[in-house]
């Protein structure tokens, strides 16, 4: 579906753009009037209303994300971002320039 890439949230918003616009092409109202309220380009309407017409309310719902299922949750990866951002900088620490101790250099 046309949600590729959308977070948890964004897919549940668009979804229920979708399911407003089915109420309004059960209603008659023009897909460019809708594209308007919505805020959606009028392609998008188009393909919802499209979707609509061949499968009705249940076509517009979303799809669950493509592809493998991630190892870690939306709430894990939060607690790791942050965990980044507490974390101190890192310094570099002095190295070895030149042969390895021990080594005929």
């Amino acid at each position: 579906m046309e949600d590729t890439g959308l977070t948890r949230e964004g897919r549940l918003q668009r979804e229920k753009m979708r399911l407003q616009a089915a109420k309004w092409f059960e209603e008659g109202v023009p897909q460019a009037k809708l594209a308007r309220r919505l805020g959606a380009s009028r392609q998008a309407v188009h393909v919802w209303h499209k979707k609509w017409e061949n499968g009705g309310i249940q076509a517009l719902h979303s799809a669950r994300p493509s592809g493998r299922r991630p190892l870690v949750s939306e709430d894990e990866f939060a607690q790791v971002a942050e965990a980044l951002k507490q974390a101190p900088p890192r310094t570099a620490s002095p190295g070895r320039c030149g042969p390895w101790p021990g080594s005929a250099g």
